[in-house]
C-alpha cells in the first residue's frame, strides 16, 4: 500500500513525489498503526481523543524518549543517520555561508545558490 501511494504519486504528482516517500517512511518508521486515534483520524470523525493535562508534560516527555532510546537501541542509527543526512544537505548546499542560509530560510529553494 505504502510503495503503492508513491509510486502513484510519481505518476501523477511527479513534484511531490518526495514528500509523499518522507510521510510514508515517517509512518513506517514510527509505526502509527499502532496508534488508531492518529493514524486512522479519517474513520474516527476526523476527531482526536481529548487530551488532560496531567503535570509537567515536558518531564513525561524525557521520560518517554529515555525510555524509547534505551529499550530500542536501533533508535539511535536512525537519528545518526538523519544528522549525517542533515550535514551532507548543508555541506553540499553551502548553508553554512549567512547568505546562503539566509537564501534558503527566506525562499526554500536551493537552486538559486
Amino acid at each position: 500500500m505504502n510503495l503503492a501511494a508513491i509510486w502513484w504519486t510519481l505518476g501523477k504528482l511527479p513534484n511531490i513525489w518526495v514528500y509523499t516517500s518522507a510521510f510514508v517512511g515517517h509512518a513506517l518508521l514510527d509505526r502509527l498503526w499502532l496508534f488508531p486515534d492518529t493514524f486512522l483520524l479519517a474513520a474516527a470523525r476526523w476527531r482526536f481523543h481529548v487530551w488532560g493535562k496531567r503535570g509537567s508534560e515536558q518531564k513525561a516527555m524525557r521520560t518517554a524518549y529515555w525510555v524509547a532510546f534505551t529499550r530500542r537501541p536501533e533508535l539511535w542509527g536512525w537519528e545518526l543517520g538523519g544528522f549525517i543526512a542533515l550535514g551532507i544537505f548543508i555541506w553540499r548546499k553551502r548553508l553554512y555561508r549567512r547568505d546562503h542560509l539566509l537564501s534558503f530560510l527566506l525562499t526554500g529553494r536551493t537552486d538559486l545558490l
